[in-house]
């Protein structure tokens, strides 16, 4: 009886000292792990930076920034400050009027004709940055609180006014002015991500979106005009002139976390990509600010290798995550949440080589509405050879009764069905719909 109770309590207390003895191995691990890496915060940051990754803003900037007289910064900057001093609801209030003036309708509102009056300025001085050779924006690459792009907002609303304005332009008459405006969306867009992180990936993303669906709409709305499909087919083919630069981007973003984490307290409560957060330990911030470094370096030189062919640049940077991530380790932690907030924004840069597709497919679309008067039944019958880049086949499409569905597969290669409802990572989806295009999954 004696020997089954002792046998009892035994059981019990070593049960008991099992979590103890585990959570002070985990301890004593997360100490080690931490101070260890800590340690090597004096040579791998402190004593510079490798051929990819700058630690510091003046390490970033670009040798041959011709920041003088050809430079699109000034330009900008003018229109920029000059529309801020304009309330949010004004600023509104004019765009929504700008788009309903682009609406083909019999009568037209003053108001409408005024907000394009009053977008002019604007756009002469959009028109004088996009043709200008190089810029070089200055960013706060520290700040107090969040760590946002210049003018990021602005740079936002401008890509809808020259969109917009581009549409009213087409809707007069002006075919070559229509489609040069939207080639300086490009441009603005390619001046303003060529120096920054990741949000000026994403910006310039949201640029090229804007701008590719005007030219749709001007595609639908005014391709029996001469010469607009001829117009409209070079403004698709000459993509490649403004594609963003993601090893530039990711080269810039991880300059930002580095130099962040590099700063004394610099995430007591600091907004971060969105989100916010605290590290009260000297220690840890030295030990992510290293492993930071290393998943930068490891993700830059697996870009570099796949030459800037965005798909692939986009694939090697979550081949790198996954193979950062797969190595479990407490200073690991936040390193690995940052590359991660990353990922949807590299996947845009990928996401645009299909929208193009999706573009060019539509473009041919329209060809076909302006000889018959109606979409064809099926791509072939529209004699399209664009393909989707996410597994080298024919994009998918169905006809409408009210217009028509295309769409990628997307970034997972996954045949959805052109869900309109679609989640992260599902297809990427243009629709035409009683004459409105609508876009999903980008």
């Amino acid at each position: 009886m004696f020997k089954a109770k002792r046998g009892v309590i035994i059981s019990l207390y070593t049960a008991m000292a099992i979590p103890v003895i585990a959570v002070a191995g985990f301890g004593i691990w997360l100490y080690a792990d931490l101070y260890s890496t800590a340690d090597r915060y004096h040579s791998e940051i402190e004593n510079g930076s490798s051929e990819h990754i700058p630690v510091q803003p003046a390490d970033f900037k670009r040798l041959n920034a011709d920041t003088t007289t050809d430079s699109a910064t000034k330009p900008f900057l003018e229109a920029a400050q000059k529309w801020e001093k304009l309330d949010e609801e004004t600023r509104i209030e004019t765009l929504s009027h700008l788009r309903l003036y682009a609406t083909p309708r019999e009568v037209i509102d003053p108001t409408y004709q005024n907000a394009f009056s009053k977008c002019e300025p604007f756009i002469r001085k959009l028109r004088e940055a996009a043709n200008k050779k190089d810029s070089s924006f200055e960013r706060d690459w520290q700040g107090e609180g969040e760590l946002l792009e210049p003018h990021y907002h602005t740079t936002v609303q401008f890509g809808r006014m020259m969109s917009a304005y581009a549409l009213v332009e087409a809707r007069l008459g002006n075919f070559n002015a229509a489609f040069a405006d939207l080639q300086h969306i490009r441009k603005i867009a390619q001046h303003y991500s060529r120096d920054s992180g990741l949000d000026g990936l994403a910006l310039h993303v949201n640029l090229e979106t804007q701008a590719l669906s005007a030219a749709e709409e001007i595609a639908f709305l005014h391709g029996d005009k001469s010469g607009v499909m001829s117009k409209f087919d070079a403004f698709i083919a000459g993509q490649k002139q403004t594609q963003p630069d993601l090893l530039r981007n990711v080269e810039g973003e991880a300059m930002r976390t580095v130099y962040v984490l590099s700063q004394p307290d610099s995430f007591k409560d600091r907004m971060f990509s969105g989100t916010q957060l605290s590290i009260r330990n000297q220690k840890f911030q030295k030990a992510a600010a290293v492993r930071m470094f290393e998943f930068w370096l490891l993700a830059a030189e697996k870009i570099k290798a796949v030459d800037q062919d965005p798909i692939a640049s986009q694939r090697a940077f979550n081949e790198a995550f996954d193979e950062f991530a797969r190595f479990r380790s407490p200073s690991r932690m936040i390193p690995v949440e940052i590359a991660s907030w990353n990922i949807r924004r590299v996947d845009l840069a990928a996401a645009l080589v299909a929208r193009y597709s999706l573009a060019e497919a539509a473009g041919k679309l329209c060809r076909v509405y302006h000889t018959t008067g109606e979409f064809p039944s099926s791509l072939s019958d529209a004699q399209t050879n664009a393909l989707d880049p996410f597994n080298d086949e024919s994009l998918a499409y169905r006809k409408t009764e009210t217009g028509f569905v295309l769409y990628s597969v997307g970034i997972d290669g996954i045949d959805h069905g052109g869900e309109t409802e679609s989640s992260y990572k599902r297809d990427i989806i243009l629709e035409l719909n009683l004459g409105n295009i609508s876009l999903d999954g980008v």
